[in-house]
């Protein structure tokens, strides 16, 4: 569901309170669907989010929508959903690990083997290297179960993240469809163009072969923004 409200204020401002930042339209503070304030521990996020709202809309009574607030958004998800939910967004990551597109090799095409190899075998390498274990592969779609030992370091590893990266992952995994990609993208590894162009290579080859239809080229352009909004908020809160 898309979250929408009519555009009522006329000014935007940060207003410190304590250790914390809120941003107040017309002298009043954000208020996140959840009924909750909205506040940031950081002035960089919060003359950020601040911006957002200054741009959104022109006019009084335009309709906005929180889909232009990615900032915005993002954060009321850590406070509202992540933050007090943590076990149970950790929980529902696990599975992406087991299903994770890298580790699923063509078992029909000796080409598109070879490139996948190329595209996906120096990702799986780097994650290794950080985790300290082998990554189960296969030939084909029959699924694949991570083995017991390297479930329990992904869990922990997702539990000792801050609220920020957590968040992070939970955009990041979905849209990728890559638990690995997704780490390395929160570690710094790789970028957000970098992980895309390796999680959809083979789509890609495709669009440029075939051509892309509507359909296929507005879906890529929401996966890459969400990527890239996912990476923004990491880079000003991390």
């Amino acid at each position: 569901m898309v979250i929408t409200l009519k555009k009522f204020w006329e000014t935007v401002h940060v207003e410190k309170v304590h250790s914390c930042f809120r941003i107040l339209l017309d002298k009043k503070p954000i208020v996140l669907p959840g009924k909750t304030i909205l506040e940031v521990d950081t002035l960089k996020m919060a003359n950020c989010i601040a911006q957002e709202w200054r741009n959104v809309a022109k006019t009084k009574g335009d309709v906005v929508s929180y889909q232009k607030l990615p900032m915005t958004r993002i954060v009321g998800t850590m406070i509202e959903k992540i933050s007090p939910k943590r076990d149970i967004y950790i929980n529902a990551l696990i599975p992406y690990f087991n299903s994770d597109c890298l580790c699923y090799f063509s078992d029909n095409s000796a080409q598109l083997l070879a490139r996948q190899k190329e595209a996906w075998l120096p990702a799986i390498k780097l994650f290794e290297n950080k985790f300290g274990f082998s990554v189960k592969t296969t030939l084909g779609v029959m699924p694949i179960i991570q083995d017991f030992e390297g479930i329990k370091q992904i869990k922990n590893y997702l539990m000792n993240l801050s609220d920020a990266k957590l968040t992070a992952m939970t955009l990041l995994v979905p849209s990728l469809g890559s638990f690995i990609l997704s780490i390395l993208i929160v570690e710094r590894v790789y970028s957000p163009s970098e992980a895309y162009t390796i999680a959809f290579f083979d789509e890609l080859y495709q669009s440029k072969v075939w051509g892309q239809d509507r359909e296929q080229e507005k879906k890529h352009t929401e996966i890459k923004t969400d990527i890239e909004d996912a990476y923004s908020f990491l880079s000003i809160l991390c």
